[in-house]
C-alpha cells in the first residue's frame, strides 16, 4: 500500500480542531501547536504537492484520450455520412 504522507497533517489539524469541541478549549492555538503545525505542514506540502500534480496528470490524460476518442467517432461519423451523398459509380 503506498504511503500518504499528506493525511499526517490532516489528522492532526483534526484532532486539534476535535480537542476545540469541548466547552473549556481554548479559543486559539498554543504557539506550541502553530509551531507544530508550522513544521507539518512545511514538511508535507512538497509531497502533497507531488501527490497532487501525478493525480492531475493521470486525469488530464484520461480526459484527452476520452477526446481523441469523441473526435474521431464524429469524424467518422461525418466521413460516413459524405460517402453515402456521393454519386455511386
Amino acid at each position: 500500500m503506498r504511503s500518504r504522507p499528506y493525511l499526517l497533517p490532516i489528522f492532526v489539524c483534526a484532532a486539534l480542531l476535535y480537542g476545540g469541541c469541548t466547552d473549556d478549549a481554548p479559543t486559539r492555538l498554543s504557539s506550541d501547536q502553530l509551531q507544530l503545525l508550522d513544521s507539518l505542514v512545511t514538511v508535507q506540502m512538497p509531497l502533497v504537492r507531488q501527490e497532487e500534480d501525478s493525480i492531475c496528470k493521470a486525469d488530464f490524460d484520461k480526459k484527452l484520450r476520452r477526446m481523441v476518442d469523441s473526435m474521431l467517432v464524429i469524424r467518422r461519423e461525418e466521413e460516413a455520412r459524405l460517402r453515402q451523398r456521393m454519386p455511386k459509380q
